[in-house]
């Protein structure tokens, strides 16, 4: 679905550029969109691609700040069709080809972490996959009390080093959802270095974070992340964002969820951690209740301090 950028210059001049894997915005002249406006900062801003197609807008820390659709932006935004972006005296109209599929229809749960929409495909492509879900804990009463500029600058930071976190480790961002990513790792049966994978970008991910709150010195407290975990089939490839949908995805956000009511870092699922390596440092296993499921989970956790411990011997995972 190729997408595309037309942008209205300050003096009227009007470009037109298909979109990249990665495109930055500014002033400077080595900007992939180089825009000749002084209200517009050096390295203003930034649209990556993620996934199949899905494009984001971020906002590197600019001194005047980037308008989707009127609203100035604070965390990483998914473009749209028909969506305009708003820099300075600038103005940049995203396009991107939706081809619409017939029928069948499929709603996941209305939660403020899980997909609250409606998917649209013709016939589902079942896979066998690894389901990561992390987010910041306390973000809302940290977006409510950061000055915009620092918040910008954190989430890009964090959002961009996520990605590159997650492909080092040989996973798929399917997702952003404000501050929390969704990662998937397909796998085949008896693939444990996947599994190991997908723990130790829980254990950069972590580090990272806490790298971001050293550098933040102004949120005031450390910055913390849980993560939930989780494995068995899912279809992927689904609607116009290429998503992944299942019982395996809705559970690894309600693992994330209960790792902040657990008292612990990841929490993850049967599922998951009964194809570990024999010898990982497990905690003792116990039945959870979530929402939306009737049968009780049976989960186990780990912290990041036993979870570094135990990934100094897995030489190769990448750290």
């Amino acid at each position: 679905m190729p997408a595309v950028l037309k942008i209205l210059h300050k003096d009227s001049r009007v470009e037109e550029f298909s979109c990249l894997q990665i495109m930055t915005i500014g002033r400077d002249k080595s900007s992939t969109l180089h825009l000749h406006d002084p209200l517009v900062s050096r390295n203003h801003g930034v649209i990556r691609a993620v996934g199949k197609e899905q494009y984001y807008l971020l906002d590197t820390g600019s001194r005047n700040g980037i308008y989707l659709n009127n609203r100035r932006i604070s965390a990483p935004m998914l473009l749209k069709d028909g969506d305009k972006i708003t820099i300075g005296d600038t103005i940049i109209g995203f396009s991107q080809d939706i081809i619409e599929a017939p029928a069948l229809e499929d709603t996941l749960d209305n939660t403020a972490t899980d997909f609250a929409e409606t998917m649209h495909y013709v016939k589902a492509d079942i896979r066998s996959i690894i389901v990561l879900v992390s987010d910041i804990r306390g973000f809302t009463s940290i977006s409510e009390n950061l000055p915009i500029e620092s918040l910008t600058k954190l989430m890009s930071h964090w959002f961009q080093e996520v990605q590159n976190i997650v492909e080092k480790n040989h996973g798929i961002v399917d997702k952003f959802i404000g501050d929390c990513v969704l990662a998937k790792w397909e796998v085949e049966p008896g693939d444990t270095d996947s599994l190991l994978s997908a723990l130790n970008t829980a254990h950069c991910l972590n580090n990272v974070t806490i790298e971001l709150g050293d550098k933040f010195s102004e949120i005031g407290h450390p910055l913390q992340i849980g993560v939930g975990l989780n494995y068995g089939q899912a279809a992927v490839g689904i609607g116009a964002d290429n998503t992944i949908m299942g019982d395996v995805v809705n559970t690894a956000f309600r693992l994330e969820t209960s790792s902040k009511e657990l008292d612990t870092d990841i929490v993850m699922n049967y599922s998951f951690y009964s194809l570990l390596p024999e010898g990982f440092p497990l905690s003792e296993t116990q039945k959870i209740t979530v929402k939306g499921k009737a049968d009780a989970l049976t989960v186990s956790a780990v912290d990041f301090q036993t979870l570094n411990v135990y990934l100094r011997n897995c030489v190769q995972i990448p750290r």
